[in-house]
């Protein structure tokens, strides 16, 4: 969703890969944003409405780009390993995504403009999906560091033990959200034999 909730933006596969659309809440006719011809996935609405950051394929290993709605202003953000699914922190100001660039998946923070890029977990790999608090000093992720995925807690300026352990289930439980107040992380769970939120 837009920040205004007026428009979606989502990915659709054409012709075997996928590009990234817009369209109105309301309906109506789609607008294609991406003409990768590769692949462009994940996108992320700034909280100002103005820029998408998303996963792109364009230049070889998947990297984070930034660009307006319109396709202008494309820059890419990221150089090293394979970068995914970027979040943009509540401010703006930020992005977390995630890399492989240390050999093993990882979350890293870097500024909306891809300097101070930094990973973020205690050495532990984080999984895949992460969320930042609507504060913006924290974020949750999922992580299979125990030997079973869970949902974790950071925050930005560490904490002694590092990650804060959510859940405990012999379930898979990831994709974790926050709502939009803070207090409670809405999350993906099998724990019924089938996902469930």
């Amino acid at each position: 969703w837009a920040p205004d909730s007026k428009r979606l933006v989502y990915q659709t596969p054409v012709n075997h890969h996928s590009e990234l659309f817009t369209i109105d809440a309301g309906g109506g006719q789609p607008q294609r944003i991406t003409f990768d011809q590769v692949f462009a996935a994940d996108p992320s609405w700034s909280p100002d409405g103005n820029r998408l950051a998303f996963t792109s394929g364009k230049n070889g290993p998947m990297q984070i780009d930034v660009m307006r709605l319109d396709g202008t202003e494309r820059r890419t953000l990221t150089d090293r390993g394979q970068n995914r699914l970027p979040v943009w922190s509540p401010d703006g100001g930020r992005l977390l995504f995630n890399s492989d660039r240390e050999g093993a998946d990882a979350l890293f923070v870097m500024n909306a403009d891809g300097s101070l890029q930094h990973r973020l977990d205690d050495g532990h790999s984080p999984g895949d999906e992460g969320a930042w608090w609507p504060g913006g000093r924290t974020v949750v992720f999922e992580s299979d560091r125990d030997g079973n995925t869970e949902i974790y807690r950071m925050r930005l300026l560490r904490e002694p033990d590092g990650a804060v352990r959510l859940t405990q289930n012999v379930a898979a439980d990831d994709w974790p959200g926050w709502s939009p107040d803070g207090k409670w992380i809405a999350f993906e769970s099998n724990r019924d034999g089938k996902p469930n939120i």
